[in-house]
């Protein structure tokens, strides 16, 4: 039987990964607030804060898979 490859090692997250959560919370409030939720206040900041921390949570855990 061959014997398995050796595992590649992991990639470490790009730097700029949790730079994009400011941009994009702009983008979600302003989406959210036009076209899907009806232009509330609390929608509009709360699509922003899940839309806005989802790539900071992202390099997080990527980067904890990676130092393991």
């Amino acid at each position: 039987m061959p014997e398995a490859p050796d595992r590649q090692p992991r990639r470490p997250p790009p730097a700029w990964l949790p730079w994009l959560g400011p941009p994009l919370a702009g983008v979600a409030a302003g989406l959210a607030g036009r076209y899907l939720l009806g232009g509330g206040f609390w929608p509009s900041l709360i699509a922003a804060l899940v839309i806005g921390f989802t790539p900071i949570i992202v390099y997080r855990l990527w980067k904890r898979a990676h130092h393991r």
